[in-house]
Parts: C-alpha cells; sequence; structure tokens
C-alpha cells in the first residue's frame, strides 16, 4: 500500500492510497486510521441554552470531542423539524379554514379540498423524514466516542452520500419547477388569447377571466423567482456542509465508485420522477381545457 505524509499544523496527515480508501469503510462504523487522537473541543458551552444538547452532555461524557459539523447537523435537523412540524399546524388551520368556504360555496367543487389533504400529506412526509434522521442522530450521539480517533458512524457514512449527491436532487426538482412554471405562463398567455378572440360571454365574465389570468401570471413568476433564490443557497449549504466533513477527516470517506453509482441511481430516479410529474401535469391541463371546451359549447 502507497502512503503519503504531508505536514498539518504539528503532526503529520497519512494520506492512503485509492485502493485503500475503498475499502477501509466497508463497515457501519469504522475509524480514519491516520488519526491517533481528537481534538477536544469547548462544546460545553454551546449546549447550556439548548436542552436537547445538554441531554447529550449529559449522558455522552466525550461530548467534549464531537466535532462542529456534527453538531452543526444535529442542530439542524432539529430545526427543520420543529419548522415542518409548524409548517403543518400553520396549514391545518388554514386548510380548515378554506374547507369550510368550499363547502358553504356552491359554486365551488367540493373536490377541490383534496388538493387540501394532498398538502398535508407533503408536509408530513417531510416532517416524518427530517423528524427520524433527527431522531437517529440524537440516539447515535448518546454513545459515540470521538475522543479515540475520528469516527465515521452510520449517520455520518450516509450524510456523506446524501451531500456528494444532493446537487442531483436539487437541479432536477428545481428545472421541474422551472418547466412546470413556463408551461403555466405559456398556457396562461393562450387562454387569454382565446377569451379576448371569442364571440362568448359578457363584459362581467370577460373581466373575471382578465383577473385569473393576472393572477395565474403572477403566481408562476413567483415562484420561479422563489425557486432559483433556494436553487443557489441549497448548493452552496450543501457545498459548505460536505466541505466542513471532508476538513475534519482529511480524507474522502467514500469511496470514488460508490459516489458516482450513487449519482448515477439517483439520476435515473429523479428523470423518473421528472417524466412521471410532466406527464401529470400534462394530462390534468388536457382535462381543464376539456372542461373549457364543454362550458363554451354550452
Amino acid at each position: 500500500m502507497k502512503t503519503k505524509k504531508i505536514p498539518y499544523l504539528n503532526g503529520d496527515i497519512e494520506v492512503v492510497d485509492q485502493e485503500f480508501k475503498n475499502n477501509i469503510f466497508t463497515n457501519t462504523t469504522a475509524k480514519v486510521p491516520h488519526v491517533a487522537q481528537s481534538i477536544p473541543v469547548d462544546n460545553n458551552q454551546k449546549c447550556k441554552t439548548k436542552s436537547y444538547l445538554n441531554k447529550i452532555q449529559t449522558i455522552n461524557k466525550n461530548y467534549a470531542f464531537f466535532p462542529k459539523f456534527y453538531l452543526k447537523e444535529l442542530r439542524g435537523y432539529f430545526r427543520l423539524s420543529i419548522f415542518w412540524l409548524i409548517a403543518i399546524i400553520i396549514w391545518f388551520i388554514l386548510g380548515s379554514i378554506t374547507f369550510h368556504f368550499i363547502l358553504k360555496n356552491p359554486k365551488v367543487n367540493n373536490f377541490l379540498a383534496l388538493f387540501l389533504l394532498f398538502g398535508v400529506i407533503f408536509l408530513l412526509i417531510l416532517f416524518i423524514r427530517f423528524f427520524t434522521i433527527y431522531f437517529n442522530y440524537f440516539n447515535e450521539a448518546k454513545t459515540i466516542d470521538f475522543s479515540k480517533g475520528k469516527i465515521v458512524s452510520v449517520n455520518v457514512n450516509k450524510l456523506y452520500k446524501r451531500l456528494k449527491s444532493a446537487h442531483i436532487n436539487i437541479n432536477w426538482m428545481c428545472l421541474l419547477s422551472y418547466v412546470l412554471c413556463l408551461w403555466t405562463i405559456i398556457i396562461n398567455y393562450f387562454s387569454a388569447w382565446i377569451i379576448g378572440k371569442a364571440k362568448f360571454g359578457d363584459i362581467s365574465y370577460q373581466t373575471h377571466c382578465h383577473h385569473v389570468h393576472l393572477v395565474l401570471l403572477f403566481l408562476p413568476i413567483s415562484v420561479i423567482l422563489l425557486t432559483l433564490f433556494l436553487h443557489i443557497i441549497l448548493l452552496i449549504t450543501n457545498y459548505f456542509r460536505a466541505t466542513r466533513i471532508d476538513n475534519f477527516y482529511g480524507v474522502q470517506i467514500i469511496s470514488d465508485n460508490d459516489i458516482n453509482e450513487i449519482k448515477k441511481n439517483k439520476n435515473k430516479r429523479d428523470f423518473i420522477i421528472f417524466f412521471t410529474l410532466g406527464l401529470l401535469f400534462v394530462f390534468i391541463i388536457i382535462l381543464i381545457i376539456r372542461h373549457f371546451r364543454k362550458k363554451r359549447a354550452k
């Protein structure tokens, strides 16, 4: 096995060759071999105002050796869990009010209430996902020992795989948002042109349609700008999270072959999701056009 030593602070880091890197992290929990001892970090002051970190400090006597990236991920998933829980509560309150008006208004189709249900399910899935990750981190933090070396735990291993391939999910989902919003704008202009040329309907009806088209134009443009903002922020955040892990271990903890395989599988999966949702969107548009034609015929 070929090794190479490079100076680092007061000591040397032994950089292993690629073949060795491919084999050292086959277990669910492993220790980076070139690190003999971790350096304790003053984490005690940071957790005084955070009860969940204070509990970990009480249970795990090696809390002072926790790396900064590990604590950042733990706090981040805790905040995301709280955020999506609050989002569910807000959606439930607003959804209940909207559901009441839908039932009371005879001119509104009751099937519109299904969109409220889809929203609750979507938010609930996000909450369960992030809370599960936080719960796994919290349980792991009770027993993990960074004092004897730079441990690669199960959750760190999973996190690193997600971060190294997360840009694929971000790019595909943002692309889907851009495409759907652009299609919405095109269809909005097309339907507005049809109504303008049509020889049916009174002035009040056409004025109502004009207001609807303005709303349908404002919403997709707002969504595109918001998606673009999130696209940039998520890519930057994802890069810094992965960099913190690389800087701590001083070596890529997942082999290049494994990362490339993960990226390949995610590309295939995201393409299927993108194509399926695109077809679903086209199907919904066809149903709307048919409904419009029937209404026009009447």
